[in-house]
């Protein structure tokens, strides 16, 4: 489960804390049930919302630690263990030389009775590096339906929202896979800057969507960010459970069908994020060795996810940008093959 800070509270044999705390991470924690002024005094709390106590007898030394799924606790579980595969994955896959790189992430763990009336799971509104903006306060307040009122001053602002319900909760995979998602989010936020990653928040405000079609803003924007982002999303997925996980359903929305498979595959079958034309699936297809099923428009192999996030800026903010670089780095007569599926 990762390494904690374990210390006596108080003095004596029955009771330790386990500080959701280190040098990468920390994981503020938040049992929301009546809106922003309950999370805003958690994200004003310094130090008491990192905490978790728990009883545990018998004899001194290494103890495991198991929370229920379904709790405030085990969703800090998740997030814990997660983040730390998350700064291993990117060692392994040549995006960062060694875990000693990983930035600094604050994380909020917010636990509510119910999922979010609009659906979202997780964000990534980085504010821990950014500072407070109000913008993106809001933005974070709001998709995460925590009202629509925030505090004027808080400290402590998370990178990362992660959401779990106490009823109907989500399964431990499909949170896995959202925070691997929002992790790829980060992986970007540290390749560009805080401009770029305004504009990410302010077209998320103002537009309410994902865009229309990937030709236009703010659509060809978030072709890239968000394609990148499940992109990464499911290959860290496919990295924690490979084929001992093959029957995940996710809905095609060119074929307008349900396709079952592990992480991997749902990159193939399914080459859309949330539309019809957010292309996380151009990212597999760049990287991936062969077909299957074989498709005539991929003849691109032999690059890593490194190649891709390599090229990563902060004036490379729409997909048709992405695939100049790609197209310069990379001269292939395939290549519009494949960009221009």
């Amino acid at each position: 489960m990762g390494n904690f800070d374990i210390g006596w509270y108080p003095p004596g044999p029955f009771q330790i804390i386990v500080n959701y705390n280190s040098d990468k991470i920390k994981v503020k924690m938040a049992y929301v049930t009546n809106g922003w002024n309950t999370v805003g005094s958690i994200l004003n709390a310094p130090f008491h919302a990192q905490d978790v106590r728990m009883f545990w007898s018998g004899q001194a030394g290494e103890k495991n630690i198991d929370h229920a799924f379904n709790s405030l606790y085990g969703l800090c579980d998740v997030i814990w263990n997660g983040i730390q595969e998350a700064n291993q994955y990117t060692v392994d896959l040549g995006m960062r030389s060694s875990q000693s790189q990983s930035q600094h992430l604050t994380i909020l763990a917010y636990y509510r009775s119910n999922r979010s009336p609009n659906g979202n799971a997780a964000s990534a509104p980085m504010l821990a590096h950014m500072g407070f903006n109000s913008t993106g306060v809001a933005w974070m307040f709001g998709q995460m339906d925590m009202g629509s009122s925030p505090p004027n001053e808080l400290n402590d602002l998370p990178d990362l929202v992660v959401v779990q319900a106490q009823n109907n909760p989500y399964p431990c995979n499909e949170l896995r896979q959202t925070l691997y998602h929002e992790y790829g989010h980060t992986l970007h936020y540290f390749k560009t800057s805080d401009a770029f990653w305004g504009d990410n928040i302010y077209y998320s405000v103002s537009d309410g969507s994902y865009g229309e079609d990937i030709n236009t803003s703010p659509g060809n924007f978030f072709a890239l960010s968000e394609g990148w982002a499940d992109y990464v999303g499911h290959t860290f997925a496919f990295l924690k459970y490979g084929n001992n996980l093959t029957d995940v359903v996710e809905f095609n929305e060119w074929t307008l069908q349900n396709v079952r498979g592990n992480y991997q595959q749902l990159l193939e079958q399914v080459p859309t994020f949330f539309n019809d034309f957010i292309p996380r699936g151009l990212f597999y297809d760049l990287t991936d060795n062969a077909t299957d099923p074989p498709a005539d428009f991929d003849q691109i192999s032999g690059f890593g996810i490194n190649n891709i996030y390599s090229l990563l800026n902060t004036n490379m903010n729409t997909i048709q940008k992405f695939r100049d670089s790609w197209e310069e780095e990379h001269p292939n007569a395939n290549n519009a093959l494949l960009f221009d599926h």
